[in-house]
């Protein structure tokens, strides 16, 4: 009974939520109050919890048509419940963000405000709806490192996680068409620009360790094109489910670089649990 529950709500990519604010709060931590972490992540994940589920709500007709399987269309949870759900959950998650103070807050209302946006709305244009799932992750980062006062540099942090979501995105939209050849060239580019961006904000680091996360990275992202050749709709998914995967690793360079490789690994080990929850779960 609990599965169809978890497969609304995409639960492997919970873990993708969590090493974002992951990376804000440990690069800050120095400053920061540890107490609050546990209510930011729980913040974050039910803020990701809500915004799936709101997402199955709203694409009820498309899903009927294209993907009938899933849990709303086919009957195993009603609209009704999946809507009760998802603003229940966006309602927690800002109940969890104030404990992390008012910046906090003020973060996670604007994440449920571009989270209901998109799924209300903003969806169906693509360049805008992109820019909107970018900014969530971007919005993801700050969050983590709330609890103090926001400066230039977890912004500049925040900024290769937004781009390679965005990188994620172009190709997510294509999964149900035939024509991706486009989408998959912007795929691979803006996953360029994420790997260059990481390597200039990370030159004056010293931390050389972070290579090995980087080169982790670019393998999870890139490898799936070789090992699903033929682009078609399944292959197309099966590379966005591993390239949404990698937001933990990336998140885990981002920590090795500019924080310690003790709190990378930390992260990294996050995607243990997302692979194997992937057996009863889809993420896309």
């Amino acid at each position: 009974m609990i599965r169809p529950y978890l497969q609304l709500v995409r639960i492997p990519g919970i873990f993708t939520a969590f090493t974002n604010v992951l990376l804000g709060f440990f690069v800050v931590q120095a400053n920061a109050s540890w107490e609050t972490l546990v209510p930011l992540l729980l913040a974050s994940g039910f803020l990701y919890l809500g915004g799936m589920t709101l997402n199955d709500y709203f694409d009820f007709k498309t899903d009927l048509k294209n993907r009938s399987f899933r849990p709303i269309p086919s009957g195993k949870i009603s609209k009704e419940s999946a809507l009760l759900i998802g603003i229940s959950f966006l309602t927690v998650a800002n109940a969890f963000s104030v404990f992390g103070g008012t910046q906090s807050l003020i973060i996670s209302l604007a994440m449920t405000v571009v989270i209901l946006s998109y799924n209300v709305k903003v969806k169906t244009i693509p360049i805008v709806g992109i820019f909107c799932l970018s900014s969530i992750r971007f919005l993801n980062v700050l969050l983590g490192a709330s609890i103090v006062q926001l400066d230039f540099k977890v912004a500049i942090l925040a900024v290769p996680v937004a781009i390679f979501v965005g990188a994620i995105s172009v190709l997510a939209k294509t999964e149900d068409s035939a024509e991706c050849k486009k989408a998959v060239s912007y795929n691979i580019i803006l996953i360029s620009i994420t790997l260059v961006f990481i390597t200039l904000i990370s030159a004056n680091t010293a931390k050389y360790e972070y290579f090995i996360f980087i080169f982790l990275f670019a393998v999870a992202t890139l490898l799936p094109y070789v090992a699903y050749k033929n682009k078609t709709q399944f292959r197309i998914q099966k590379i966005v489910t591993y390239q949404l995967l990698a937001i933990i690793i990336l998140d885990a360079t981002l920590l090795a670089a500019f924080s310690t490789i003790s709190y990378a690994l930390v992260a990294i080990l996050l995607y243990i649990p997302a692979y194997f929850l992937m057996r009863i779960s889809y993420l896309t």
